[in-house]
């Protein structure tokens, strides 16, 4: 009996350092981010005050909160971008209603245009996305949205930058 109740403590202890090395994982920044990012005080100029909250402190707008999101994006094709307007992030034809008053997305541009990593404010598991050049939060991804992928890219609009097709 003795041996069956050390192994299972030496196995809940594992399992609890797994976890903790998993979340410090999960939350550092990724290389290629960190590398190109400016500072924080350098954000602070180049991003509007609700950019700034959004992308660099994984804040979250309120739904349809955008007025150029809810009048302009669904009527033009184009692209969206990064808040910095470098990085192509995803298109109109990958875009879709989800009633839920974010922008979202069946899929990304590219599968290098983001980054995703496990964020547990919330207490539970969810899957961030952040734009791969920056590291800027976007919002997250979930397994409920149409074919042809079952996924939903819930973006905040103000972390996103509209640049219609020309033509």
């Amino acid at each position: 009996m003795k041996n069956a109740a050390m192994i299972s403590l030496i196995f809940t202890i594992g399992l609890v350092l797994a976890i903790v090395v998993f979340m410090i994982w999960a939350r550092s920044p990724h290389p290629i981010a960190s590398a190109l990012s400016h500072t924080d005080e350098e954000w602070k100029e180049m991003l509007t005050p609700e950019e700034y909250r959004i992308t660099r402190k994984a804040g979250t707008e309120p739904p349809h909160s955008n007025d150029a999101y809810t009048y302009m994006f669904r009527t033009q094709p184009g692209t969206f971008y990064d808040v910095t307007g470098e990085q192509a992030l995803f298109r109109t034809e990958d875009e879709f209603d989800s009633g839920t008053g974010w922008p979202s997305f069946t899929k990304p541009i590219s599968p290098d245009a983001l980054i995703e990593r496990t964020d547990f404010k919330l207490g539970y598991p969810r899957t961030e996305i952040l734009s791969s050049t920056y590291g800027h939060h976007l919002g997250h991804v979930f397994t409920d949205g149409p074919e042809p992928t079952g996924l939903r890219y819930c973006m905040n609009a103000a972390a996103l930058k509209f640049v219609p097709d020309e033509g």
